[in-house]
């Protein structure tokens, strides 16, 4: 029997750490797929397009489907990528003093973007998350209130289908109509009990 629960345990433990990996190479995916998108789509307009917009897209979506890390990393390959490609006059990793206000000028907004993305896709996840509690709210207080108003139309339905006239049907509070359906039911139930004899 213990032996059955520690296999079970490991199977589960198992599929667990398929999903986080899968979820890990998912996430991590991301930001390589779009710097090299962004940079296939940037070398075809090379000529007339500025090198940077594209990357920023690439950061964001990584960071808005990824989350932080893959935004950070993303930030990182679109940084290689920029100054092996455009930055550097021979195609190459060189880090030259001169190239350095270029490259601040793009890692310090990539993060900004990336920070921007990271606090707005929070937000909306919180506010999602607020909008499915109040519909679990509105639901458990309006319920109560269903349920008597399905039990109401049953009986108007029922006193209907019986041939109660409409004023005593309408006006429930009226002495007359108390007593009238009082006499009515008492006759009814005499002649379904009689019906049965």
């Amino acid at each position: 029997m213990r032996r059955k629960f520690l296999q079970a345990g490991s199977i589960s433990s198992v599929g667990s750490l398929n999903r986080r990996l899968g979820s890990g190479l998912y996430a991590y995916g991301i930001p390589e797929l779009t710097v090299a998108s962004a940079l296939l789509i940037t070398e075809s307009l090379k000529p007339t397009i500025f090198p940077t917009p594209l990357f920023f897209a690439a950061i964001v979506i990584s960071t808005w489907y990824g989350g932080t890390g893959p935004g950070v990393v993303a930030v990182a390959l679109a940084t290689l990528v920029l100054d092996f490609f455009f930055v550097s006059p021979t195609r190459g990793f060189t880090f030259r003093a001169s190239d350095l206000p270029n490259m601040a000028q793009f890692v310090l907004p990539a993060f900004l973007s990336g920070w921007f993305t990271k606090k707005r896709k929070e937000a909306e996840t919180a506010l999602q998350e607020a909008r499915d509690q109040l519909d679990a709210k509105v639901q458990q207080r309006t319920a109560p209130l269903h349920n008597t108003n399905e039990k109401l139309q049953s009986e108007i339905t029922g006193r209907k289908r019986t041939g109660f006239p409409a004023a005593f049907v309408r006006s429930p509070d009226c002495k007359v109509g108390r007593v009238f359906t009082r006499v009515l039911w008492s006759m009814r139930f005499r002649l379904a009990s009689s019906a049965r004899s």
